[in-house]
C-alpha cells in the first residue's frame, strides 16, 4: 500500500502444519527471520530516483493527470525525507487445531524466543569469505564450493557431487541475463561448487554487480538446488565423459589408490557411480552439500566495498539454523592397492599407462613443495622421463603432474605409446623413479625444476580463473625445499613396491574361422 505520507510492503507466509513438523517453534522461527532479512535487504538496497515524479508525471497523456501525478509525488517526496529509516514489524498468528475447541497448543513465548535466536543466526556470517581486490579488471569473479569436496564419496556414488555442481551451474547460468555473466561448474577433489564472473552492466554500481553475481552463485548452489531436468543432463554428460579413455584410466587409479573412495582421485565420478544413483539420492547429495560448510573466494575489481556485498550477498542464501555446526567428516583411512590393472580400450586406439605414485594424506608445506618440485623435474620435453624415453619408438612426450586432494594426492605418470611400445616406456619410467628412490635428484636437475615451478606458477597467475581458485584453496607456492630435503622425500614415497599401474590397451582382434 502507499499513501503521501509514506507506504507499507508486506509479506505473508503461510505454513501448513506438516511444514512446520516436528519442531513448530524453531520452523516458524526460521522462516519470519529469512523474510525479515530478505525485506531488510531489499528495502536497504532500494533507493529511488529523485526524478521519479517528474518521470511519471511526464508519462501522462492527459495534462490533468500529469497535474496529480506531479501533486502527489510532491507529498511523496516530502513525506519521504520526514520518514527517515524504514521500519520492519513481524507478526506470527498460530491457528487453532481443528479438532479441538482449544487454543493454539504453541506457545507464543517458545516462537518468540525462537525468533530471537534465528535473527541472531541470520546476523552471523555462515560462509567463510577469501577476498582479494585487483582494481581495473574488467571482471568480477565469484567462486562458491564445498571444501569437503567429493571425500563423502563412495563406490556407489563416485561423481554425485560434479553431477550437483554442473546442474547447479546449468540452472544458474540460464537464470543470468544475457549480459555477460558467465557462470560454470567447479568441480575437484577437494571442492565442489560454482564459479560465477562478469562485467558490470552500462551505469550498474560495483556493489549491485558483486549483489547479481552473489546471486547467481549462490541461489541454485545454496539455497534451491539443481531441478531434475539439469540434473540428468548433468549426469548424461559426465556419463559420456566417463566413457572416454582417460577417465576409464584415471577412475580405475583412483579405485586403487583409494579403494572404495574412486573421486577421490577421479572427480567427475565413474560410469559405476554416475549410474547408480538415484534422482533421490542426487538431491538429497545437494542437500548435504548446502548444510556442510560452505567457502566463498572473491576477486573483485573495484574496492573493498564491493567484496564485502558479494560475500554477504552469497551469505544471505545460505539457510542456518541457531546452534547448527557445519564441519567435513572425517576422512576415513584407506589404504592404496598397487598393482597393475588393465583397460581394455577399442580396436585401433592407442596405449596409455598411469603409473601412479601414493603420496602422504597429510602433506606439510616442506612435503607439498618437495612433491612440486619432483613432478616437474619429471615433467616437460627436458624432463628426467624425456630423455630416458628411446627416440622414435612410438612414444609420446610423457608427462607428470600431481592430482587429488588430501585423501587421495597422488603423482601421476602419463604414458601414450604403440601397443608394441608402452611395455618398454614403463620400464623405463619405473627406472627413472627407482633411480630417484635410491640415488636421489641431482643439484642441476633440483635447480632446473627449481626455476620451473614459479614460472608455471606465474603462467597460471595470468588467467583470472586460476587466480580464483587458488584464493579459495588459499594455497601459497611453497619454496623450493634444499636437495637433501626432496631425496629424503623421494626415498620415502617414490618405492617401486608402492606403485599403482594402468595399462590401458585395445582388444586384441578375435580369430576368424575359415570355412
Amino acid at each position: 500500500t502507499a499513501h503521501h505520507d509514506g507506504g507499507c510492503v508486506a509479506a505473508t507466509l503461510d505454513m501448513a502444519a506438516r511444514d512446520v513438523a516436528p519442531d513448530p517453534p524453531a520452523r516458524i522461527a526460521t522462516a519470519a527471520a529469512l523474510a525479515r532479512q530478505e525485506l531488510s535487504v531489499e528495502l536497504a538496497d532500494t533507493s529511488p530516483a529523485a526524478t521519479l515524479g517528474d518521470d511519471l508525471a511526464v508519462r501522462a497523456s492527459d495534462v490533468r493527470d500529469a497535474a496529480e501525478r506531479a501533486a502527489w509525488w510532491s507529498l511523496v517526496g516530502a513525506g519521504a525525507r520526514a520518514a527517515g529509516r524504514a521500519r520492519v514489524a513481524l507478526t506470527v498468528g498460530v491457528a487453532a487445531p481443528r479438532d479441538s475447541g482449544a487454543g493454539a497448543t504453541i506457545p507464543a513465548a517458545a516462537v518468540q524466543k525462537e525468533i530471537d535466536r534465528a535473527t541472531l543466526a541470520w546476523h552471523s556470517p555462515v560462509v567463510e569469505a577469501r577476498t582479494r581486490i585487483e582494481a581495473g579488471q574488467g571482471e568480477a569473479w565469484i567462486l562458491l564450493a564445498s571444501p569437503c569436496g567429493t571425500m563423502t564419496e563412495a563406490t556407489a556414488d563416485a561423481g554425485s557431487g560434479a553431477v550437483v555442481a554442473m546442474a547447479s551451474a546449468a540452472a544458474a547460468a540460464r537464470s543470468a541475463d544475457p549480459d555477460g555473466a558467465e557462470v560454470e561448474p567447479f568441480i575437484a577433489p577437494d571442492g565442489l561448487g560454482v564459479l560465477a564472473h562478469g562485467p558490470a552492466r552500462p551505469g550498474e554500481p560495483p556493489q549491485a554487480q558483486a549483489r547479481r553475481l552473489a546471486d547467481l552463485a549462490a541461489r541454485t548452489f545454496a539455497a534451491e538446488g539443481p531441478d531434475a531436468e539439469q540434473t540428468a543432463r548433468a549426469r548424461t554428460a559426465l556419463l559420456a565423459k566417463a566413457a572416454e579413455v582417460d577417465a576409464r584410466v584415471l577412475g580405475t587409479a583412483g579405485a586403487a589408490r583409494a579403494p572404495g573412495h574412486p573421486s577421490w582421485l577421479a572427480a567427475l565420478g565413474t560410469g559405476f557411480g554416475l549410474g547408480s544413483g538415484s534422482d533421490a539420492q542426487l538431491a538429497l547429495r545437494a542437500s548435504s552439500l548446502r548444510a556442510g560448510p560452505l567457502r566463498v573466494a572473491v576477486v573483485a575489481n573495484v574496492d573493498a566495498a564491493q567484496a564485502d556485498a558479494a560475500v554477504r550477498g552469497v551469505d544471505r542464501w545460505i539457510a542456518r539454523r541457531p546452534g547448527e555446526a557445519r564441519a567435513c567428516p572425517d576422512l576415513p583411512v584407506v589404504r592404496p592397492r598397487p598393482g597393475t590393472y588393465a583397460v581394455e580400450l577399442p580396436a585401433g586406439a592407442r596405449s596409455e599407462a598411469l603409473v601412479s605414485v601414493p603420496l602422504p594424506s597429510a602433506l606439510d608445506a616442506a612435503s607439498r613443495g618437495a612433491a612440486a618440485l619432483l613432478a616437474a623435474a619429471l615433467d616437460g620435453p627436458d624432463g628426467l622421463l624425456a630423455r630416458a624415453m628411446p627416440q622414435g619408438a612410438g612414444v609420446d612426450p610423457p608427462s607428470a603432474t600431481l592430482l587429488g586432494g588430501a585423501g587421495g594426492a597422488t603423482l601421476v605418470i602419463r604414458l601414450v605409446a604403440s601397443d608394441g611400445a608402452l611395455d618398454a616406456a614403463v620400464n623405463q619410467a619405473r627406472a627413472v623413479l627407482r633411480g630417484l628412490q635410491q640415488d636421489g635428484l641431482r643439484e642441476d636437475d633440483r635447480a632446473h625444476a627449481a626455476a620451473i615451478v614459479p614460472r608455471a606458477a606465474a603462467a597460471a597467475a595470468e588467467d583470472a580463473r586460476q587466480r580464483v581458485v587458488l584464493l579459495w584453496r588459499g594455497e601459497a607456492q611453497p619454496p623450493a625445499p634444499p636437495l637433501a630435503a626432496v631425496n629424503a622425500f623421494a626415498a620415502a614415497v617414490l618405492r617401486d613396491e608402492a606403485l599403482i599401474l594402468v595399462a590401458a590397451r585395445p582388444a586384441p582382434a578375435r580369430p576368424t574361422r575359415a570355412r
